[in-house]
């Protein structure tokens, strides 16, 4: 799990993150400060914008 633009906080943040994972998952999960800081909402949206263009060429080829 990466943490964008809530970053500056810090281990602040991250430590309490950290603990509700360990007590609601399976599975170790790694939780880190994203260095994009600002910048990582507009990647996410652009990925996000990606993975629905895959997605539709997918419906429109599988028919």
């Amino acid at each position: 799990m990466v943490i964008g633009s809530v970053s500056g906080a810090g281990q602040v943040l991250l430590e309490p993150v950290r603990g509700q994972l360990r007590l609601h998952t399976l599975v170790p999960v790694t939780v880190r400060a994203s260095v994009l800081g600002e910048q990582a909402v507009a990647y996410g949206v652009v990925r996000h914008a990606l993975d629905a263009l895959d997605a539709a060429e997918g419906r429109m080829t599988a028919g």
